[in-house]
């Protein structure tokens, strides 16, 4: 519990540092990656306690009852609750803007994602960085293709309106908002649900 409340800490502690920057392309993916980090070492240390001692590296998901699996993710579920107030701060300061809110995203992305790959990786730095690198390769290339046709479009205009030199910036602008959402809702709705069926 001690080693949770310290992460807990540590994360509102360096958010509150990242939160000093002034460029908003760059601080809120600082903000977002303490958040994800943070949620996902929680998650992996409480869906670690008491497995190892009991179950082999050949174990399967599967041969972990319906009963432990829940009251894990329970767990799992409060433990990661306090870091929802950490956006809070960034929401403030853009002035209330509801895209900033899907930050939580990643809360429930280590939620679903982390006790999969701990169960297959056997670790809780395994299961942190695959739960962290999976999805962001996968993010990585989607607002890539996204990003490579926002340019195709702000190129064709007679006089561009959005700044294409700084790919957040160009995601968050009115008339490309919905391929942000389109992003996020992937992560949610597809990733989330994949994982958690696995």
């Amino acid at each position: 519990m001690k080693t949770i409340i310290a992460i807990i800490v540590a994360t509102f502690g360096l958010a509150l540092l990242a939160d000093q920057v002034q460029e908003i392309g760059v601080r809120i993916p600082y903000i977002l990656l303490l958040m994800w980090t943070g949620s996902a070492i929680i998650a992996a240390l409480i869906f670690s306690e008491g497995l190892r001692p009991h179950y082999s590296a050949s174990t399967q998901a599967t041969e972990i009852d319906s009963q432990t699996w829940a009251y894990k993710m329970r767990r799992i579920g409060m433990g990661v609750l306090p870091l929802a107030l950490v956006p809070l701060l960034e929401f403030r300061r853009t002035g209330h803007d509801p895209a900033l809110l899907l930050m939580h995203g990643v809360l429930i992305v280590s939620i679903c994602s982390v006790p999969v790959w701990w169960l297959l990786a056997r670790s809780i730095i395994g299961a942190v960085v695959l739960s962290i690198c999976s999805l962001s390769l996968l993010w990585h290339f989607s607002a890539w293709a996204l990003f490579e046709h926002i340019v195709r479009l702000e190129a064709a205009k007679e006089v561009s309106t959005v700044d294409t030199t700084r790919t957040f910036h160009a995601f968050l602008a009115p008339e490309y908002r919905i391929f942000f959402y389109l992003l996020c809702g992937t992560a949610l709705l597809v990733y989330c649900p994949v994982m958690m069926w696995i």
